[in-house]
């Protein structure tokens, strides 16, 4: 099996073929990563059955250490021995070639393979205790197989509900364009300084639109105010007009209050502007199978319309629609947090969650590894408080 660096021209081409391949191992996310501060490194090798690729990422911090990490790679075949033997046996001689420190990988596979104690690759908890992964490890997924309404079937009561309750109001799903991304951008910070989390800047998000083409989605969910008030106008014409003949008391009462929730929601929506940007999110679609919503966000006063819910709903059966077989919610982590609020909403389209191995090192240096993972300690305490 020869494994050689190719040009990128070269990995633009076989990186279609890799089956084990996502979106952060292809030349357009290496793009991205270059507007901050990361070269890149392309591989490839075929054996009988499959063509494989990997993208290495290097940074040199601090002037000392060269840090080589593979986002979601080395994306190969992990049940094959062999090839994970040669594979690493090659990046291990590569990396002492280019003195870097270590290679950081996360693999896309949730079971360590039995293979890596041997050849030395390591988890990092091994090296450096309480070191925090880098990416994301814990995703919840639902499986579609191309038929939303069986999808729809799974969901829980509660989930159903919010969604019920998001139809009461007339929505737009608006596909931005590169000059409207600072819509998408200003709802994805409001949830951030609510929520203590960091994003990138506004021009990240930009290099991420520019290089991924058609294969991103950036998009706003608006409130339309002036069809939603008329939408329950009628909803509580039709309301008056069975309480002409439905003789249960109980069932009175329920629209009654059905009717008085309508008219609270209408005076509300009277105060609002006659379009209002509700949340936020970009999908990448990632091959043929998957559609994995990357990043997402939602204006805190709006969260009771339940916004989030239509879009996650609508994006699901866009998927189906489409052919994709899975549909990925993405991170409920953060730094190594779980985020229970997150994951109570994910968890009630009634998926899985897949959590993949996490932060291995093949390490070159082992005391430059352990000051390395020391320094970044220090340097996310002080992002953090000061």
């Amino acid at each position: 099996m020869k494994i050689e660096t190719v040009s990128e021209l070269e990995y633009k081409q076989l990186e279609k073929e890799n089956v084990y391949g996502n979106f952060q191992q292809t030349v357009a996310w290496a793009k991205v990563k270059a507007s901050t501060g990361w070269k890149s490194h392309y591989f490839a090798c075929r054996d009988v059955d499959n063509t494989y690729t990997w993208l290495v990422l290097e940074k040199t911090y601090l002037k000392v250490f060269k840090v080589f990490y593979s986002q979601k790679g080395l994306a190969i075949d992990y049940e094959k021995e062999d090839v994970v033997r040669e594979v690493y046996s090659y990046m291990k001689k590569w990396i002492r070639e280019q003195k870097g420190t270590m290679l950081i990988i996360d693999p896309n596979i949730t079971i360590e393979p039995n293979v890596f104690k041997q050849i030395g690759i390591v988890p990092i908890s091994q090296i450096v205790p309480n070191a925090k992964d880098v990416g994301v490890n814990c995703c919840y997924v639902k499986e579609l197989n191309s038929n939303y309404e069986d999808a729809y079937k799974g969901f829980s009561k509660r989930n159903k509900g919010s969604i019920k309750k998001s139809k009461r109001y007339v929505w737009e799903v608006k596909i931005l364009e590169r000059n409207e991304i600072e819509r998408f951008y200003e709802i994805l910070q409001h949830t951030a300084d609510r929520s203590l989390f960091a994003i990138r800047s506004i021009e990240y998000f930009r290099k991420i639109y520019d290089v991924f083409k058609e294969k991103v989605l950036f998009m706003v969910l608006i409130i339309d105010v002036e069809k939603s008030i008329e939408q329950l106008k009628m909803s509580i014409k039709n309301h008056t007009e069975k309480l002409s003949y439905i003789k249960s008391e109980n069932k009175r009462i329920e629209i009654i209050n059905q009717i008085k929730q309508c008219e609270k929601e209408i005076e509300r929506l009277s105060a609002m502007d006659c379009y209002v940007d509700v949340c936020s999110a970009m999908y990448i679609l990632d091959k043929p199978k998957e559609l994995v919503h990357v990043f997402g966000g939602n204006i805190k006063e709006y969260m009771d319309f339940e916004g989030q819910f239509y879009l996650h709903d609508y994006m699901m059966r866009y998927a189906a629609n489409e052919g994709y077989t899975t549909y990925n919610f993405y991170g409920c982590e953060n730094n190594g947090v779980f985020l229970e609020k997150i994951a109570y909403m994910k968890e009630g389209f009634c998926g899985k969650y897949v959590k993949t191995i996490g932060d291995y090192l093949l390490v070159n240096f082992k005391w430059k590894t352990k000051w390395f993972y020391r320094c970044r300690s220090i340097y996310l305490w002080i992002n953090k408080y000061i």
